[in-house]
Protein backbone atom coordinates (compact mmCIF):
# COMPACT_ATOMS: atom_id res chain seq x y z
CA UNK A 1 0.00 0.00 0.00
CA UNK A 2 2.73 2.34 0.86
CA UNK A 3 4.39 1.72 -2.37
CA UNK A 4 1.60 1.97 -4.27
CA UNK A 5 0.93 5.42 -2.72
CA UNK A 6 4.56 6.22 -3.21
CA UNK A 7 3.71 5.36 -7.13
CA UNK A 8 1.04 7.38 -7.37
CA UNK A 9 2.30 10.54 -5.69
CA UNK A 10 5.56 10.51 -7.57
CA UNK A 11 4.55 11.92 -10.58
CA UNK A 12 2.81 14.90 -8.72
CA UNK A 13 6.14 15.72 -6.63
CA UNK A 14 7.69 15.52 -10.49
CA UNK A 15 5.36 17.77 -11.74
CA UNK A 16 5.85 20.23 -8.52
CA UNK A 17 9.50 19.85 -9.57
CA UNK A 18 9.04 20.60 -13.01
CA UNK A 19 7.04 23.60 -12.25
CA UNK A 20 9.31 25.20 -9.85
CA UNK A 21 12.39 25.12 -12.47
CA UNK A 22 10.31 26.23 -15.00
CA UNK A 23 9.36 29.35 -12.57
CA UNK A 24 12.67 29.69 -11.69
CA UNK A 25 14.16 30.18 -15.56
CA UNK A 26 11.19 32.19 -15.56
CA UNK A 27 12.22 34.31 -12.73
CA UNK A 28 15.75 34.26 -14.04
CA UNK A 29 14.87 35.33 -17.65
CA UNK A 30 12.72 38.19 -15.88
CA UNK A 31 15.57 39.11 -14.23
CA UNK A 32 18.17 39.24 -17.41
CA UNK A 33 15.21 41.13 -19.53
CA UNK A 34 14.88 43.84 -16.51
CA UNK A 35 18.65 44.14 -15.85
CA UNK A 36 19.55 44.81 -20.15
CA UNK A 37 16.42 46.94 -20.06
CA UNK A 38 17.81 49.19 -17.52
CA UNK A 39 20.90 49.25 -19.31
CA UNK A 40 19.13 49.96 -22.54
CA UNK A 41 17.59 52.81 -20.62
CA UNK A 42 20.67 54.27 -18.56
CA UNK A 43 23.25 54.41 -22.26
CA UNK A 44 19.56 56.08 -23.70
CA UNK A 45 19.76 58.55 -20.58
CA UNK A 46 23.38 59.34 -21.33
CA UNK A 47 23.28 59.75 -24.53
CA UNK A 48 20.95 62.22 -23.90
CA UNK A 49 22.90 63.70 -21.49
CA UNK A 50 25.93 63.50 -23.60
CA UNK A 51 23.58 65.89 -26.50
CA UNK A 52 22.95 68.16 -23.79
CA UNK A 53 26.02 68.92 -22.22
CA UNK A 54 27.22 69.35 -26.25
CA UNK A 55 24.45 72.02 -26.85
CA UNK A 56 25.25 73.88 -23.36
CA UNK A 57 28.85 73.80 -24.49
CA UNK A 58 28.61 75.33 -27.67
CA UNK A 59 26.22 78.15 -26.02
CA UNK A 60 28.68 78.78 -23.28
CA UNK A 61 31.38 78.97 -26.38
CA UNK A 62 29.32 81.56 -28.03
CA UNK A 63 28.55 83.15 -24.86
CA UNK A 64 32.40 83.41 -23.61
CA UNK A 65 32.90 84.49 -27.16
CA UNK A 66 30.23 87.33 -27.13
CA UNK A 67 31.93 88.65 -23.66
CA UNK A 68 35.48 89.06 -25.31
CA UNK A 69 33.91 91.39 -28.39
CA UNK A 70 32.17 93.31 -25.73
CA UNK A 71 35.33 94.06 -24.07
CA UNK A 72 37.50 94.31 -27.32
CA UNK A 73 39.30 91.57 -26.42
CA UNK A 74 42.55 90.90 -28.47
CA UNK A 75 42.45 87.05 -28.71
CA UNK A 76 39.62 85.92 -30.08
CA UNK A 77 38.43 81.93 -30.99
CA UNK A 78 38.34 81.38 -34.54
CA UNK A 79 34.89 81.89 -36.67
CA UNK A 80 33.03 78.89 -37.55
CA UNK A 81 32.84 77.99 -41.16
CA UNK A 82 29.92 79.32 -42.37
CA UNK A 83 27.08 76.87 -43.47
CA UNK A 84 27.01 75.82 -47.04
CA UNK A 85 23.40 77.02 -48.47
CA UNK A 86 24.03 75.83 -52.05
CA UNK A 87 25.31 72.79 -52.16
CA UNK A 88 25.30 71.65 -55.88
CA UNK A 89 26.10 74.91 -56.99
CA UNK A 90 29.36 75.09 -55.08
CA UNK A 91 29.89 71.26 -55.86
CA UNK A 92 30.13 72.51 -59.72
CA UNK A 93 32.21 75.56 -59.09
CA UNK A 94 35.08 73.30 -56.70
CA UNK A 95 34.40 70.62 -60.19
CA UNK A 96 35.52 73.55 -62.65
CA UNK A 97 37.79 75.31 -61.14
CA UNK A 98 39.95 71.78 -60.13
CA UNK A 99 39.41 70.95 -64.11
CA UNK A 100 40.89 74.24 -64.92
CA UNK A 101 44.35 74.05 -62.61
CA UNK A 102 46.75 72.47 -64.34
CA UNK A 103 48.17 69.24 -62.70
CA UNK A 104 50.54 68.67 -60.37
CA UNK A 105 53.81 67.56 -61.18
CA UNK A 106 54.76 63.70 -60.23
CA UNK A 107 56.06 63.61 -56.66
CA UNK A 108 59.65 61.92 -56.03
CA UNK A 109 58.41 58.73 -54.88
CA UNK A 110 61.65 57.92 -51.89
CA UNK A 111 63.20 54.75 -52.62
CA UNK A 112 62.85 51.07 -51.17
CA UNK A 113 66.33 51.34 -49.45
CA UNK A 114 65.52 54.78 -48.03
CA UNK A 115 62.05 53.92 -46.29
CA UNK A 116 63.90 50.41 -45.10
CA UNK A 117 66.62 53.03 -43.16
CA UNK A 118 64.02 55.47 -42.25
CA UNK A 119 61.73 52.52 -40.86
CA UNK A 120 65.49 50.97 -38.77
CA UNK A 121 65.54 54.42 -37.64
CA UNK A 122 62.16 55.08 -36.22
CA UNK A 123 62.52 51.08 -34.58
CA UNK A 124 65.51 52.20 -32.92
CA UNK A 125 64.26 55.40 -31.71
CA UNK A 126 60.90 53.92 -30.24
CA UNK A 127 62.77 51.13 -29.00
CA UNK A 128 63.98 53.89 -26.49
CA UNK A 129 61.18 55.33 -25.46
CA UNK A 130 60.02 54.59 -22.04
CA UNK A 131 56.41 54.68 -20.81
CA UNK A 132 56.58 56.49 -17.49
CA UNK A 133 55.30 54.63 -14.04
CA UNK A 134 51.44 54.65 -13.61
CA UNK A 135 49.91 53.82 -10.30
CA UNK A 136 48.40 50.62 -9.17
CA UNK A 137 45.30 51.98 -8.02
CA UNK A 138 43.63 50.24 -5.37
CA UNK A 139 40.06 48.93 -5.21
CA UNK A 140 39.19 50.13 -1.73
CA UNK A 141 40.60 52.14 1.17
CA UNK A 142 42.51 50.02 4.15
CA UNK A 143 39.90 49.64 6.59
CA UNK A 144 40.87 52.05 9.14
CA UNK A 145 41.13 54.46 6.33
CA UNK A 146 37.51 53.39 5.38
CA UNK A 147 36.20 53.54 8.84
CA UNK A 148 37.29 57.35 9.12
CA UNK A 149 35.79 57.91 6.01
CA UNK A 150 32.37 56.62 6.85
CA UNK A 151 32.95 58.87 10.36
CA UNK A 152 33.63 62.12 7.97
CA UNK A 153 30.03 61.73 6.16
CA UNK A 154 28.13 61.52 9.17
CA UNK A 155 30.28 64.38 10.80
CA UNK A 156 28.02 67.98 10.85
CA UNK A 157 29.60 71.22 10.94
CA UNK A 158 33.36 71.92 9.30
CA UNK A 159 35.32 69.53 8.17
CA UNK A 160 38.50 71.61 7.33
CA UNK A 161 39.94 74.35 5.41
CA UNK A 162 42.81 75.51 4.28
CA UNK A 163 43.69 79.59 3.23
CA UNK A 164 41.84 80.10 0.01
CA UNK A 165 39.62 76.92 0.53
CA UNK A 166 36.84 75.69 3.09
CA UNK A 167 34.73 71.95 3.09
CA UNK A 168 31.50 71.40 5.38
CA UNK A 169 29.82 68.60 5.61
CA UNK A 170 27.13 69.13 2.94
CA UNK A 171 30.40 69.78 0.52
CA UNK A 172 32.22 66.44 1.37
CA UNK A 173 28.60 64.19 1.05
CA UNK A 174 29.55 65.57 -3.08
CA UNK A 175 31.95 62.40 -2.62
CA UNK A 176 29.39 59.87 -1.88
CA UNK A 177 28.73 57.74 -5.13
CA UNK A 178 26.53 59.40 -7.83
CA UNK A 179 26.82 63.05 -6.90
CA UNK A 180 27.73 65.84 -8.52
CA UNK A 181 30.44 67.47 -6.81
CA UNK A 182 30.77 71.32 -6.10
CA UNK A 183 32.92 74.41 -6.47
CA UNK A 184 34.36 73.97 -2.71
CA UNK A 185 35.60 70.38 -3.30
CA UNK A 186 36.92 70.81 -7.05
CA UNK A 187 38.72 74.32 -5.09
CA UNK A 188 39.96 73.10 -1.98
CA UNK A 189 41.43 70.44 -4.13
CA UNK A 190 43.44 72.81 -6.06
CA UNK A 191 44.57 74.59 -3.24
CA UNK A 192 46.14 71.31 -1.98
CA UNK A 193 47.80 70.82 -4.96
CA UNK A 194 49.29 74.21 -5.00
CA UNK A 195 50.51 73.43 -1.35
CA UNK A 196 52.18 70.17 -2.68
CA UNK A 197 53.68 72.28 -5.33
CA UNK A 198 55.61 74.47 -3.11
CA UNK A 199 56.70 71.50 -0.74
CA UNK A 200 57.99 69.86 -3.38
CA UNK A 201 59.92 72.99 -4.49
CA UNK A 202 61.44 73.35 -1.34
CA UNK A 203 61.94 69.70 -0.41
CA UNK A 204 62.12 67.37 -2.71
CA UNK A 205 63.76 64.48 -0.70
CA UNK A 206 60.56 64.81 1.63
CA UNK A 207 58.58 63.03 -1.28
CA UNK A 208 58.78 59.33 -2.15
CA UNK A 209 60.82 58.97 -5.02
CA UNK A 210 58.13 57.96 -7.84
CA UNK A 211 56.86 61.24 -6.19
CA UNK A 212 57.84 64.21 -9.07
CA UNK A 213 55.96 67.60 -9.36
CA UNK A 214 55.83 70.38 -11.37
CA UNK A 215 55.77 74.11 -10.28
CA UNK A 216 51.75 74.22 -10.61
CA UNK A 217 49.12 76.83 -10.06
CA UNK A 218 45.11 76.26 -9.66
CA UNK A 219 43.21 78.46 -9.85
CA UNK A 220 39.45 78.67 -8.63
CA UNK A 221 36.47 77.20 -10.49
CA UNK A 222 34.84 80.82 -10.23
CA UNK A 223 38.52 82.46 -12.36
CA UNK A 224 36.99 81.90 -15.42
CA UNK A 225 33.30 83.40 -14.88
CA UNK A 226 34.71 86.39 -13.43
CA UNK A 227 37.07 86.92 -16.77
CA UNK A 228 34.17 86.63 -18.72
CA UNK A 229 32.45 89.70 -17.32
CA UNK A 230 35.53 91.58 -16.37
CA UNK A 231 38.62 91.09 -18.00
CA UNK A 232 42.00 90.69 -16.84
CA UNK A 233 41.24 93.84 -14.71
CA UNK A 234 38.78 91.45 -12.94
CA UNK A 235 41.12 88.98 -11.72
CA UNK A 236 44.36 90.56 -11.89
CA UNK A 237 45.10 90.52 -7.88
CA UNK A 238 44.48 86.88 -8.53
CA UNK A 239 47.90 86.01 -8.75
CA UNK A 240 49.66 89.06 -6.46
CA UNK A 241 51.66 86.01 -4.49
CA UNK A 242 52.34 83.87 -7.48
CA UNK A 243 54.97 84.44 -10.44
CA UNK A 244 52.89 82.32 -13.00
CA UNK A 245 55.40 83.44 -15.37
CA UNK A 246 58.21 80.90 -13.32
CA UNK A 247 55.17 78.23 -13.33
CA UNK A 248 55.27 75.38 -15.21
CA UNK A 249 51.98 74.75 -15.66
CA UNK A 250 48.79 76.80 -14.60
CA UNK A 251 45.31 75.00 -14.18
CA UNK A 252 42.37 76.06 -14.61
CA UNK A 253 38.87 74.15 -13.42
CA UNK A 254 35.87 75.01 -15.27
CA UNK A 255 32.56 74.84 -14.43
CA UNK A 256 30.25 75.01 -17.74
CA UNK A 257 26.59 76.50 -16.84
CA UNK A 258 26.30 74.71 -13.94
CA UNK A 259 25.54 71.68 -16.42
CA UNK A 260 29.28 69.93 -16.44
CA UNK A 261 32.89 69.95 -15.24
CA UNK A 262 35.94 70.93 -17.35
CA UNK A 263 39.26 71.44 -17.49
CA UNK A 264 42.34 74.09 -18.88
CA UNK A 265 45.69 74.62 -18.74
CA UNK A 266 48.38 77.22 -19.53
CA UNK A 267 51.20 74.72 -20.41
CA UNK A 268 54.44 77.42 -20.07
CA UNK A 269 56.86 74.37 -20.49
CA UNK A 270 55.90 73.32 -23.67
CA UNK A 271 54.57 76.63 -24.68
CA UNK A 272 50.47 75.87 -25.32
CA UNK A 273 47.26 76.39 -23.82
CA UNK A 274 45.26 72.88 -23.26
CA UNK A 275 41.97 71.67 -22.48
CA UNK A 276 40.85 68.55 -20.91
CA UNK A 277 36.92 67.35 -21.21
CA UNK A 278 35.74 63.94 -19.63
CA UNK A 279 33.11 63.77 -22.44
CA UNK A 280 34.89 64.79 -25.31
CA UNK A 281 34.11 68.13 -26.18
CA UNK A 282 35.90 71.28 -27.37
CA UNK A 283 35.61 75.08 -26.17
CA UNK A 284 38.09 76.92 -28.34
CA UNK A 285 36.86 80.70 -26.47
CA UNK A 286 38.08 79.08 -23.30
CA UNK A 287 42.00 78.82 -24.68
CA UNK A 288 41.38 82.07 -26.20
CA UNK A 289 40.49 83.83 -22.57
CA UNK A 290 43.83 82.00 -21.73
CA UNK A 291 45.56 83.43 -23.99
CA UNK A 292 44.71 87.11 -23.25
CA UNK A 293 45.38 86.58 -19.49
CA UNK A 294 48.63 85.35 -19.87
CA UNK A 295 49.37 88.14 -22.22
CA UNK A 296 48.20 90.65 -20.29
CA UNK A 297 49.54 88.91 -16.63
CA UNK A 298 53.29 89.47 -18.62
CA UNK A 299 52.09 92.62 -19.35
CA UNK A 300 51.59 93.70 -16.68
CA UNK A 301 53.35 92.44 -13.93
CA UNK A 302 57.04 91.85 -15.45
CA UNK A 303 56.32 94.50 -18.34
CA UNK A 304 57.03 91.78 -20.77
CA UNK A 305 55.31 91.78 -24.32
CA UNK A 306 55.02 87.66 -24.38
CA UNK A 307 53.75 86.47 -28.20
CA UNK A 308 52.14 83.57 -28.32
CA UNK A 309 51.52 83.53 -31.71
CA UNK A 310 53.16 80.04 -32.18
CA UNK A 311 51.67 78.49 -28.70
CA UNK A 312 49.48 76.28 -29.84
CA UNK A 313 45.65 74.73 -28.60
CA UNK A 314 45.81 71.49 -27.82
CA UNK A 315 42.60 69.51 -27.62
CA UNK A 316 42.88 65.80 -26.28
CA UNK A 317 41.04 63.04 -27.79
CA UNK A 318 43.05 59.87 -25.55
CA UNK A 319 41.98 61.18 -21.68
CA UNK A 320 39.97 59.07 -19.47
CA UNK A 321 36.11 59.28 -20.62
CA UNK A 322 32.96 59.75 -18.33
CA UNK A 323 30.72 56.98 -19.23
CA UNK A 324 27.60 58.58 -16.59
CA UNK A 325 26.15 61.94 -16.00
CA UNK A 326 27.80 62.87 -12.08
CA UNK A 327 31.97 61.95 -12.39
CA UNK A 328 32.83 64.87 -14.05
CA UNK A 329 34.16 67.03 -11.63
CA UNK A 330 35.95 63.90 -9.54
CA UNK A 331 37.99 63.32 -13.25
CA UNK A 332 38.62 66.88 -13.56
CA UNK A 333 40.17 66.79 -9.66
CA UNK A 334 41.92 63.98 -11.18
CA UNK A 335 43.28 65.96 -14.35
CA UNK A 336 44.32 68.79 -11.98
CA UNK A 337 46.31 66.03 -10.09
CA UNK A 338 48.05 64.52 -13.23
CA UNK A 339 48.89 67.85 -14.86
CA UNK A 340 50.22 68.67 -11.73
CA UNK A 341 53.16 65.58 -11.71
CA UNK A 342 56.47 65.48 -13.68
CA UNK A 343 56.16 62.52 -15.75
CA UNK A 344 59.04 62.82 -17.38
CA UNK A 345 60.75 61.77 -14.23
CA UNK A 346 58.56 59.98 -12.68
CA UNK A 347 59.71 56.71 -14.77
CA UNK A 348 63.16 57.34 -13.20
CA UNK A 349 64.67 56.94 -16.70
CA UNK A 350 66.98 59.72 -16.69
CA UNK A 351 68.29 63.41 -15.39
CA UNK A 352 65.00 65.68 -14.68
CA UNK A 353 64.07 67.43 -17.54
CA UNK A 354 64.02 71.29 -17.83
CA UNK A 355 61.27 73.33 -16.12
CA UNK A 356 59.71 76.57 -17.42
CA UNK A 357 62.18 77.61 -20.39
CA UNK A 358 60.05 80.91 -20.82
CA UNK A 359 63.06 82.92 -19.17
CA UNK A 360 60.50 86.02 -19.03
CA UNK A 361 61.86 87.71 -22.04
CA UNK A 362 60.39 88.88 -26.02
CA UNK A 363 60.77 85.22 -28.21
CA UNK A 364 63.40 86.48 -30.85
CA UNK A 365 61.46 86.54 -34.42
CA UNK A 366 61.75 83.84 -36.09
CA UNK A 367 62.35 81.25 -33.20
CA UNK A 368 59.48 78.59 -33.77
CA UNK A 369 59.00 76.24 -30.84
CA UNK A 370 57.98 72.42 -31.52
CA UNK A 371 55.96 71.61 -28.57
CA UNK A 372 56.35 68.09 -26.77
CA UNK A 373 54.13 65.65 -28.27
CA UNK A 374 52.90 64.38 -24.75
CA UNK A 375 54.15 65.17 -21.96
CA UNK A 376 51.42 64.30 -19.09
CA UNK A 377 49.84 61.12 -18.65
CA UNK A 378 46.47 60.35 -17.22
CA UNK A 379 46.53 56.76 -15.13
CA UNK A 380 42.96 56.80 -14.31
CA UNK A 381 39.57 56.00 -15.54
CA UNK A 382 35.92 55.19 -15.12
CA UNK A 383 36.85 52.00 -13.30
CA UNK A 384 38.58 54.00 -10.37
CA UNK A 385 35.58 56.08 -9.41
CA UNK A 386 34.03 54.75 -6.87
CA UNK A 387 37.98 54.44 -4.98
CA UNK A 388 39.36 57.92 -6.16
CA UNK A 389 35.51 59.33 -4.55
CA UNK A 390 36.54 57.73 -1.14
CA UNK A 391 40.13 58.69 -1.64
CA UNK A 392 39.28 62.36 -2.16
CA UNK A 393 37.07 62.33 1.45
CA UNK A 394 40.01 60.79 2.91
CA UNK A 395 42.71 63.92 1.53
CA UNK A 396 40.46 66.72 1.99
CA UNK A 397 39.20 65.63 5.79
CA UNK A 398 43.30 65.62 6.74
CA UNK A 399 44.66 67.64 4.51
CA UNK A 400 46.78 65.21 2.98
CA UNK A 401 47.25 63.27 -0.29
CA UNK A 402 47.77 59.57 0.32
CA UNK A 403 50.31 58.01 -1.73
CA UNK A 404 49.68 55.38 -4.43
CA UNK A 405 51.89 52.09 -5.21
CA UNK A 406 53.34 52.56 -8.89
CA UNK A 407 53.59 49.66 -11.33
Amino acid sequence: MAIASMGLNLPQKNAASAATHCWSNQSALAHVASAFNQEIASAQSFKAFQNHVQLINDKDNQTRFHYARQRNQRFLPSPSTAPVSDFPSTLTRTRNATLETPRPPEPALPTYEHLRARKKLLDDTFGKVSKPKCRKWRTALEPDKQAFVQKVLQQPGKIADLPGAYCEAHDIRKLKPRQWVNDEIVTFYGVMINNRSVQFEKNPDAFPADERFLKAHCFSSFFMAKYDKEGYNGVRRWSKKTDLLQKDVVIFPLNIVNTHWTCAAINLRAKRFEYFDSMGNRNQSVLANLRDYIVHEALAKKNITLDVSDWLDFFYEDIPQQNNSFDCGVFVCQFMDCLSRDWRTSSGDGPDAPGNQLAVKNKTPGNKHTPADRDTWFDFGQENMEYIRSKMVYEIATKEFLNEQWA
